[in-house]
């Protein structure tokens, strides 16, 4: 009688340990398919992607990428949100006020994601799943100026203080990146230059009166 007890207690672990297994094993697979489809979202457009490329580049069955994601929407709208969490994630690693971690941060940023956002941005007119994340980038890059380089401006009002803030989140944003370094050819440290030059120039401008 006692052995038959410790093996019903025995058997709901045992269960449990499976179950354990089979999720962290589900969740490997996940991440593996998005890893893949990232990485052929960087080199081609989505639109030319099928589940089949992502099965391949994944190494899993085109039915599994099926089964974990439904559709090819869902596919798209879980590799944005992915690389937003991982690209803020970093982001957010400068300390607020610390400009010289900020900028640093940022070209760090934009010299390893910068190719990637801008193919994105491309597509947004063109691939409909893309726009929601786009638009919670745009607010996460928002939020990292208002905590990262708020301290750094000086008392305003209400109103002064927004503006400053959209005008530091467009000399930081990624375009004036593209705009520099690949239209006009200028080198990680004189791009770095030039966004401190114009953040300082945000930051120390007095108001007019």
């Amino acid at each position: 009688m006692v052995i038959m007890i410790t093996i019903k207690l025995q058997e709901p672990t045992r269960r449990a340990y499976r179950m354990t297994a089979r999720a962290k094993n589900q969740a490997a697979t996940r991440a593996r398919i998005l890893k893949a489809a990232l990485l052929l979202f960087m080199d081609r457009w989505i639109e030319d992607i099928t589940f089949q490329d992502v099965a391949a580049a994944a190494d899993v069955g085109v039915q599994t990428v099926i089964r974990h994601f439904g559709s090819r929407a869902a596919l798209v709208r879980a590799v944005g949100a992915q690389a937003n969490k991982e690209a803020l994630s970093r982001r957010f690693e400068a300390p607020p006020g610390d400009l010289e971690a900020a900028l640093d941060n940022l070209l760090d940023h934009y010299e390893r994601d910068g190719d990637q956002a801008l193919r994105a941005l491309a597509q947004e007119d063109r691939v409909a799943d893309l726009r929601r994340f786009l638009a919670a980038g745009r607010e996460g890059h928002r939020r990292w100026v208002e905590t990262v380089l708020g301290p750094l401006l000086e008392e305003r009002s209400s109103h002064q203080r927004r503006a400053r803030v959209a005008e530091l989140a467009a000399v930081t944003d990624v375009y004036l990146w593209k705009v520099l370094r690949k239209d006009q050819g200028f080198t990680p440290a004189e791009y770095r230059r030039a966004v401190t030059r114009l953040v300082h120039c945000v930051i120390h401008t007095k108001e007019e009166e």
